[in-house]
């Protein structure tokens, strides 16, 4: 078999381009252990995979894939391989709620007298105000709200 860098590109030579893309060699430089030749051959030589295809012979048929479908499994690959580095990656503050979970606020009176509540809607129901207000309270945007100083328990 030629040398692959000696090896001219067209579809008489197809069965030994062939051959060498299914071992993951570049048929135009040589190189092994390709996952992709086809990607290779476009991003390393300039050559779209159209017109190599049009050049060799080769097609989609005999099991090769385009280069746009392997970096699209590349970056689904990459996606998955982060998405699972970040679900393994232990929470660095243990303080965070899980959704759903309440977080109890007290009102404090002019007079001093609290009132506890299970949460901020709770609380913003049962004194007619917005949560927004509330919240405002108890972050420091606010001073009050409904005449009254808030808390979280």
């Amino acid at each position: 078999m030629p040398t692959p860098s000696s090896m001219e590109i067209t579809p008489a030579n197809r069965a030994k381009i062939i051959a060498l893309l299914r071992e993951g060699t570049c048929p135009i430089c040589g190189r092994q252990g390709l996952t992709c030749p086809l990607l290779h051959i476009a991003k390393a030589h300039g050559i779209p995979h159209r017109e190599f295809k049009k050049a060799s012979g080769v097609g989609m048929r005999r099991g090769f894939i385009s280069p746009e479908l392997c970096l699209q499994k590349r970056e689904a690959a990459l996606r998955n391989k982060c998405a699972e580095r970040i679900l393994q990656t232990p929470r660095s503050t243990p303080d965070i709620r899980q959704v759903g979970q309440l977080k109890p606020v007290v009102r404090v009176n002019a007079d001093g007298t609290t009132t506890n509540y299970r949460s901020v809607s709770e609380a913003a129901r049962q004194n007619g105000v917005t949560k927004n207000a509330i919240s405002n309270c108890l972050r420091g945007v606010a001073k009050t709200c409904a005449g009254c100083r808030w808390e979280y328990k």
